[in-house]
């Protein structure tokens, strides 16, 4: 027959169904395509914007001008894959005859997509899927199509109510069957900073300082079991262990724990690091810690003082170790030393060093850094047999050092610095171990998170000496609390007036010191 003008629309017979027309594929989650792409030690990659698998093969009409223009080439918005008709009879008929579980009619829209994952399980045998075609777009292609098909056989038997989003039921599926699930979403939302999964189908998320309920969740146990195993494929000293860690491509550190440990079920822990690199003068924008606080810290790190930061968990403590090793000096060296690695300090001359036990620890890389003549140290976080080798180190010509621990108190921080010094069998005297640290620390800035999410420098203390056999500590900085109000924890930021002794040697110097800073 005649071929009609391109202006006028093909016709089509009342009562027939259209054709369905092609469209575009959804975007494949980062997780799962960069698998295969990591070396044999490395993370599970998650959370970037990935890239497009090719479109599937549609016969097309002849090209016109409209057709060619700018605007008509420029894809649509994203939809699922729908083969064509032809290409979709064996599927479908291999669905519909190899399925003998009948569908759940109606329900919940999590028990929908448990029914869609379980067919497509049986289908394609997930349990035995290689990991390196979990990064293959032509295997993703192939699940997604294989999706679409269990979904229209559903469909038609009114197993899915209208109510349900078939295009966000297909790509929830399709994320539990070869990603990360419903955590993609989560990975991928700059709101979130926390992700703890409880079990199966109840996920918090910590949102601004809150934790708050999400109503996101996994299909079944079974689908986040396979979570956790593409999260720790990759590190054979995990496999069978009920605890392991790691972190993700984005720098997401995640800790997951499995039965017998779990009475409760699997659970997992994922921090995502910060997206914007922090400043001293950021911080002092979030009422962090106040402008005085940043502006003596500046001095101390000019006047090479060697500061350990601390704070209890989620205190906020590795943030305010990244702006200050952010304000060190451009021409420096700086080697920084992590079990986990999350600091990002934004410089040129910067060696980044992570362990990897049981190999390679803290301890032994903090032998090799010594070797690399660094200006400056940055030890992420103490807690373990390298305490006295660091603190030697500190105390012996390491000077400027910035450490991260963990601790209530300044007192308390040191007091476990110390304990630390005797992991591993050294038998050190405690009068000993107590001379080592007076030489080696100046400064302890600690860290707060307070009821309503806030996070703050509660002290900034100066390590004097000893004194009837413990630590003599001097305040230079508080930060005390006023009451509570609707929009929080009320407070100020106070100078207690002591001047560390350090900055009357700059000004000897001849370094102009603002003495206003120390005042009330």
């Amino acid at each position: 027959p005649p071929v009609k003008p391109p202006s006028e629309p093909p016709r089509i017979p009342s009562g027939a169904v259209p054709p369905p027309r092609p469209m575009a594929p959804p975007r494949m989650p980062q997780a799962a395509r960069e698998v295969s792409e990591r070396e044999p030690s490395g993370p599970l990659p998650t959370g970037a914007p990935p890239r497009r698998p090719g479109p599937v093969a549609v016969p097309a009409p002849p090209p016109t001008a409209a057709s060619t223009s700018p605007s008509a080439m420029r894809p649509a918005v994203p939809e699922p894959i729908r083969k064509p008709t032809s290409q979709r009879e064996g599927a479908r008929a291999q669905s519909e005859g190899s399925l003998a579980a009948p569908v759940p009619r109606g329900g919940r829209p999590i028990d929908i997509q448990r029914a869609v994952f379980d067919r497509l399980s049986e289908m394609m045998d997930l349990r035995r899927v290689e990991l390196s075609r979990l990064g293959d777009e032509e295997f993703w292609e192939k699940a997604e199509n294989t999706i679409c098909d269990i979904v229209e056989t559903m469909e038609a038997a009114g197993s899915i109510p209208k109510s349900i989003d078939q295009d966000a039921l297909i790509k929830d599926v399709l994320n539990e069957a070869l990603g990360l699930g419903p955590l993609e979403d989560m990975l991928a939302d700059s709101e979130v900073t926390q992700i703890l999964v409880v079990r199966a189908d109840q996920i918090y998320v910590e949102r601004g300082g809150r934790i708050v309920a999400s109503e996101r969740s996994f299909s079944s146990e079974r689908a986040l079991l396979r979570v956790i195993e593409r999260m720790l494929s990759r590190r054979p000293d995990d496999r069978g262990a009920p605890i392991g860690e790691g972190r993700l491509a984005d720098g997401s550190r995640f800790v997951a724990m499995l039965p017998p440990v779990a009475v409760r079920g699997p659970c997992v822990g994922i921090r995502k690091p910060h997206r914007e690199a922090a400043t001293l003068d950021g911080l002092v924008g979030r009422e962090v810690l106040s402008k005085s606080m940043a502006e003596f810290l500046e001095l101390a790190l000019r006047a090479r003082r060697n500061i350990v930061v601390s704070g209890g968990v989620g205190a906020g403590q590795p943030q305010l170790l990244g702006a200050l090793g952010r304000a060190l000096p451009p021409d420096e060296r700086v080697v920084s030393i992590e079990d986990v690695s999350t600091l990002d300090l934004s410089r040129e001359h910067w060696v980044a060093l992570e362990a990897h036990p049981p190999q390679v620890g803290v301890r032994e890389l903090l032998h090799g850094a010594l070797r690399l003549r660094p200006d400056r140290l940055v030890v992420g976080d103490v807690r373990g047999a390298e305490a006295l080798e660091l603190v030697q180190a500190m105390a012996t010509g390491s000077d400027g050092t910035l450490v991260g621990m963990h601790g209530s108190s300044p007192r308390e921080t040191l007091s476990r610095l110390e304990t630390l010094m005797e992991v591993g069998g050294h038998s050190l005297p405690t009068q000993v171990a107590r001379s080592l640290i007076t030489q080696a620390v100046s400064l302890v800035v600690q860290m707060v998170r307070l009821p309503d999410g806030a996070r703050r420098v509660s002290h900034i203390a100066e390590l004097t000496g000893l004194a009837d056999g413990g630590f003599e500590l001097n305040d230079v900085f508080a930060w005390k609390a006023d009451g509570t109000g609707p929009d929080g924890v009320r407070g100020r930021f106070l100078a207690s007036g002591f001047v560390p002794k350090f900055c009357e040697d700059l000004s000897r110097r001849g370094v102009q010191i603002n003495q206003a800073i120390f005042k009330e």
